[in-house]
């Protein structure tokens, strides 16, 4: 018997040598252990703490599969007759990452090593550079072996930054780290999020997308790596799939040829914003109308522009589908506005009254009946809430389709959700950074109106508000347990996210200019800034939940209220006034020249997380004989790693002076940095204390929010 258990031990030591031989041995991509050393950027110093390539295999990758998509014109490969590079051939999806069932994180990040053809830097949009690929750090079932690639810059805005974000397309097709259930495709995209001081905002937006459009249409896969290239360290990038027709992305009809002519193919079109200078832009004739916002707001939007992807069409082409869109727009309008029902005709797109209704029909189902001929309305319901959750500035730079092919239902639907830089509340306007109010649906105006004009349309109807409620129901608790995510994985992956702090520098430093909240230069750790991202989408949530759920959901309204009768050992730090207990209020009054203020210390009192709180209550009296009618009133927050008055981080709120008490609900959803632990709060009671015998009865202060635990 002891023979025997020592053959099994021998054997499975064997196996184990074979599987860590298989994976390659974990050969460094290029060069020696000097040439792993990080070099001297732009935006910071050489980084004594770069992570050198991993030597094992050991553990798995991280896998969670979502949602997103992307760009638009790439040129295919001159041999395939398909979009970007791919043919939807019958090769079956393989690897064991699934929706389902994915693989179980690992607290390092699988890593991309990427190796151009003679050390060659990657600089253009325009062209690919030859590389070989490689992945490490993951497990032995990912392992891809050195697969021949080009890689490129990509994007718009975020290519001109240090940290660039690239698109690499395979010579063969490949599937990396399990996602999209093992899909093998040529093309794939390697988000930088240089604008995103927590590198979650697009992943998140990717996890919202995989709970809310529930797998009905195409949303990207993706998964944090960290990038090698040429040896040296790059960063943290999100590895997701590239917005394709293609039968594991977006499944609809492909030429089969670039030469074919005949209008019945699928169309993917791809949003511009205000960019005209694409190849294949659409102009959508005649598609303006009136539209009435959720606000009440009156503006002719019409519908942006868009281009076509990927490659070269005819002018019949790009004619047929932008006169069928602006049809499918006006179709739409005529419906919600004038209950005018027409049907549309999908060769000549010429619009022709609709009389065949059942018995009975409301306007309600009229509507919904006609539109329902031509667009997949669930898609427009699901990713009208995904913009709505996330506050996307970009909302009018959305994806849409079509199959018109003989076996395509010719319904335009929306989907491939992708570019959330200017979302989740990281924008200097003041409409984007509120988690309260409704935006996707409106014309408020931030950088320009930059809204979609079919949601105003669409959201003006009754029957699609209670679509989106519907919908909401079934999913506000899955999106609460999508927002705990961000913190469970910045504390999993957190060296890996400060050592992409050491490569770039950017925890505290504005990266996308004048668009950019200047508050995000209070964080200090990768921490602070996943803590606001968390804190902003909770706090949206709940705001969505009052607005089209019952208020509640799964969380409770929690508050902590301090009687100032009971807490007067909590004033402290007393600058140019004093203070005392007079019967319930403690009475503050001016002792200087200028600028009194006084400490109130929480934390003596209470161990209480700024998370949980949404709004401040401060009850307060002044006489009425006071020399002014008002006074302005400035409190500054001190939560988390904020342990001192600090200018921008603060309310104000005019104090009335007429005898009586007076509660002030201040706001605190819209400070970035009132996250963790409350430390106190600074009363600048008498700012310009030019009426020294002035005084101010402070009764009682009170914090408000939710619990969803």
């Amino acid at each position: 018997m002891k023979t025997h258990s020592g053959s099994v031990f021998l054997c499975a030591v064997f196996l184990l040598l074979c599987l860590l031989i298989s994976c390659g041995g974990q050969k460094d991509p290029v060069g020696t252990e000097a040439d792993r050393t990080l070099p001297v950027s732009d935006s910071g110093t050489e980084k004594d703490t770069a992570k050198d390539l991993p030597e094992s295999t050991t553990g798995a990758a991280q896998t969670e599969s979502s949602a997103a998509t992307e760009e638009k014109n790439a040129q295919p490969d001159p041999e395939e007759t398909t979009t970007d590079g791919e043919t939807t051939g019958d090769e079956e999806a393989t690897g064991t990452g699934s929706l389902e069932n994915p693989p179980t994180p690992n607290a390092e990040m699988p890593v991309i090593s990427i190796t151009t053809d003679g050390g060659r830097s990657i600089s253009t949009s325009d062209a690919y550079t030859v590389c070989t690929v490689s992945l490490q750090g993951c497990n032995v079932m990912y392992d891809i072996g050195e697969r021949s690639a080009g890689i490129r810059v990509r994007g718009n805005s975020t290519a001109v930054v240090d940290k660039k974000p690239y698109r690499l397309r395979f010579d063969k097709k490949v599937n990396l780290l399990g996602l999209n259930r093992g899909a093998k495709c040529k093309n794939w995209v390697l988000l930088a999020d240089y604008y995103d001081p927590s590198l979650m905002r697009s992943e998140t937006a990717f996890r919202l997308a995989k709970t809310i459009l529930g797998g009905t249409v195409f949303s990207s896969d993706y998964i944090h790596v960290e990038v090698y290239i040429n040896g040296k360290y790059n960063g943290v990038y999100l590895l997701c799939e590239q917005t394709q027709i293609n039968k594991h992305r977006i499944g609809i009809t492909e030429r089969e040829d670039e030469s074919y002519a005949g209008l019945d193919i699928g169309y993917l079109m791809v949003g511009q914003g205000g960019r005209t200078n694409e190849a294949n832009t659409l102009h959508f004739l005649g598609a303006t109308a009136l539209l009435t916002d959720v606000y009440g707001t009156e503006m002719e939007a019409g519908l942006g522009y868009f281009a076509l992807a990927s490659g070269d069409y005819t002018e019949e082409q790009i004619a047929y589908i932008s006169e069928w869109v602006g049809a499918v727009y006006r179709l739409t309008y005529e419906a919600i506005y004038n209950d005018n029902y027409y049907s549309l005709d999908p060769v000549t797109c010429q619009l022709t009254p609709l009389t065949d209704f059942a018995p009975g029909m409301t306007a309600a189902q009229k509507q919904k009946e006609t539109i329902g001929r031509v667009m997949n309305l669930d898609s427009a319901v699901r990713m009208y809430l995904l913009d709505e959750v996330v506050k996307d500035l970009d909302s009018s730079t959305f994806n849409m389709y079509v199959d018109m092919g003989a076996g395509g239902d010719k319904k335009l639907t929306f989907g491939a959700p992708w570019d959330f830089d200017f979302a989740l509340g990281n924008t200097r306007w003041k409409e984007l950074r509120s988690t309260g109010g409704l935006y996707a649906c409106s014309f408020l105006e931030t950088d320009g109106i930059r809204q979609n004009s079919w949601y105003v349309m669409m959201y003006h109807a009754e029957w699609f508000r209670d679509d989106v409620k519907a919908r909401w129901a079934e999913i506000y608790t899955e999106l609460r347990a999508d927002a705990e995510e961000i913190r469970k994985e910045a504390k999993l992956y957190a060296d890996a996210f400060d050592r992409n702090d050491g490569r770039w520098k950017t925890i505290g430093k504005i990266t996308m200019g004048w668009h950019q909240n200047k508050e995000i230069q209070n964080f200090e750790t990768h921490m602070d800034a996943a803590e606001q991202l968390y804190t902003w989408l909770i706090t949206r949530l709940r705001w969505l939940n009052t607005e089209w759920g019952d208020g509640k959901g799964a969380e409770k309204e929690v508050s902590h209220r301090f009687l100032m009768k009971d807490c007067a050992d909590a004033f402290i730090n007393f600058k140019r006034c004093g203070g005392q207990l007079a019967g319930d209020a403690y009475m503050l009054y001016i002792d200087g020249d200028h600028d009194p203020y006084v400490t109130f210390d929480v934390e003596r009192l209470a161990s209480l997380s700024a998370n949980l709180y949404t709004t401040l209550e401060i009850t307060y009296r002044i006489p009425k004989d006071s020399a002014q009618k008002s006074y302005e009133t400035e409190i500054f927050l001190m939560s988390g790693d904020v342990t001192s008055p600090t200018g921008g981080i603060s309310v104000k709120f005019r104090a009335i002076a007429d005898g009586k008490q007076h509660t002030a609900i201040l706001d605190l959803t819209e400070q970035l940095s009132w996250s963790g632990t409350i430390h106190g709060i600074r009363i600048d009671f008498f700012p310009d204390a030019s009426h020294p015998d002035d005084i101010y009865e402070l009764f009682a202060i009170e914090f408000r929010g939710y619990s969803f635990e």
